[in-house]
Formats: C-alpha cells, structure tokens, sequence
C-alpha cells in the first residue's frame, strides 16, 4: 500500500487528516529540529489529539521519532468522526523538562462510504424544514391581509376627506372660526 507524506510546520494551525474512516495512507512529517537543538535530542515524544464530538483526549499510537523528525501515520482512530478536532505535541527531556506546543487543529472531512449520522436526522431535519414553510406560508398571508387592510383604509380615509369641507372665518380681532 503506499503512503502519502504530507509536511506540517508548526507554524501552520490547521492540518487536514483525511476523509472519516480512512486510513494508513497518509503520513504526516513534523520537523521538531528547533526543539531537539534547543532541548537536547534525547527527548521523548507524544501527540494527544480530541477528536470532533470527543470531550476526553487520547494519545495517538502511529507515531515515531528519529532525527528529530515526527511522523504520525493517520490511523481509522484519528479519522472515526467527520469535523474539527485538536492536538497538541508533547517533547519530554530529562533536562529541560515537558515542553508543550500549541494546540492545532486537525479536520476530518465527510466520506461517501457510509452516513456519520442516522438517516432519522434526515426525517427529523425534513419535518422541522416543513414546519418552517408552514409558518412562513402564514405569515405571507397575514402581511398580504395586513397590506390589504391598509389599503382599504387609505382610500376610506380620502373618501372622508373629500365629503369634508373645511370653512375658516376671521372675525378680525385676530380670531379664526373653523367650521366643519
């Protein structure tokens, strides 16, 4: 079977695992030679990752280190749940103590070979999407009753404006007489 190699700095902040599920075929290569130089080169190495929907994190097992370079193989355990989940890289020296590095964030994209959620959801997602045009079928009516109502009453209200006529008298003292 071959093997992808896919390089990952640590400057970055996102790495994409794969498609859910897959696995052993990507091969992720982290050059940790800043830390070894600074740290000392007999460290020892882990990775700790959470996956999307996991709360407890887990310590990812296909990995080796040697001449300061980490290669993690994405296993179907680092791939099981489609979205984003972290990690965090751990480099443990008798010297120098843990150094600990960020945490990053690693995606998991959607596969065909199978749904991630209960086709239910689908029935549950349907009905609520067919309440949400019910209601918005109603609420069409009423603005389209409302807009006819306020039709209706502006033209009564010209019609009571045109039967009105208005008489102002001015008694000349300054005094206006409005007669209906």
């Amino acid at each position: 079977m071959s093997v992808f190699e896919k390089t990952f700095t640590l400057d970055e902040s996102l790495l994409i695992l794969g498609a859910r599920r897959s696995h052993d075929v990507l091969a992720i290569k982290i050059d940790l030679a800043e830390w070894t130089d600074a740290l000392g080169a007999d460290g020892t190495i882990s990775v700790s990752a959470i996956r999307s929907g996991d709360t407890v994190p887990y310590v990812v097992s296909n990995i080796t280190f040697a001449d300061s370079i980490l290669t993690w193989l994405v296993s179907e355990a680092d791939t099981g749940f489609e979205g984003f989940g972290r990690f965090i890289i751990d480099y443990t020296t008798a010297e120098s103590g843990l150094h600990r590095s960020k945490v990053y964030k690693t995606y998991t994209s959607p596969s065909l070979d199978g749904a991630s959620s209960e086709p239910s959801d689908f029935d549950s997602w349907y009905d609520k999407m067919l309440d949400v045009l019910a209601d918005a079928e109603e609420a069409q009516s009423k603005a389209e009753q409302a807009q006819s109502n306020a039709e209706q009453s502006a033209i009564r209200a010209e019609e009571i404006a045109d039967s009105i006529t208005l008489m102002a008298t001015d008694d000349g003292n300054g005094n206006i007489t409005l007669t209906v």
